[in-house]
């Protein structure tokens, strides 16, 4: 996948719409895979090949829709998978962030 801005918009919203109706109802949570599976897929896909830019974590993390669960999500999803499956490269950018930036530290720490 292409990683443009636009792109980055659409996966970063689904991403987190597909979040927030699988906490939902069975209609919610048939909705999420129906609409936004894809966005998973995706952010998996580029996940397990380890090229998932840095900067599509930091707009789903600093997404103003997102709430509190879904940041924890994608700290237990993408970003601590990264970290154990491709360390050597997003260990340093993640810390970097973490000691940086507020959102990623307090996403991270839980």
């Amino acid at each position: 996948m292409t990683w443009r801005a636009e792109q980055v918009d659409e996966v970063v919203w689904s991403y987190r719409m597909f979040d927030e109706l699988s906490r939902g109802s069975e209609q919610d949570r048939l909705r999420a895979d129906a609409d936004h599976w894809w966005a998973w897929e995706a952010v998996n896909r580029a996940v397990l090949d380890g090229n998932l830019p840095i900067e599509v974590l930091d707009e789903m993390l600093h997404d103003p829709d997102a709430d509190h669960a879904h940041r924890v999500y994608v700290a237990a999803g993408p970003i601590e998978d990264l970290l154990s499956d491709h360390p050597e490269d997003y260990a340093d950018l993640i810390a970097e962030r973490c000691r940086t930036d507020r959102v990623w530290a307090n996403a991270v720490e839980h």
